[in-house]
């Protein structure tokens, strides 16, 4: 069983300059993901994760994102031939 918690901040300041007029756009992006997985066996690997998005831009428009991920692996042993 392990477990992660990533978390992701930036702001994001543009200028543009478009016919002289100075326009500046300012972005604040955030993202929290915390995952879970358990391999129960050397080859299968069960693992679930949430994950939450909020982008703000200066206009106040707010995008908001929730997701849920469960993910089933399989990984096949590694093949050894010889002579």
């Amino acid at each position: 069983l392990s477990s992660s918690l990533s978390i992701e901040y930036s702001n994001a300041e543009t200028i543009a300059n478009a016919s002289f007029n100075r326009d500046i756009r300012n972005r604040d992006f955030f993202r929290v993901r915390p995952r879970l997985s358990w391999r129960w066996s050397r080859e299968w690997q069960l693992a679930a994760e949430y994950e939450y998005i909020e982008d703000e831009k200066r206009n106040s428009e707010t995008a908001k994102r929730n997701a849920f991920y469960l993910t089933l692996r399989y990984q096949h042993p590694k093949i050894s031939i010889s002579r």
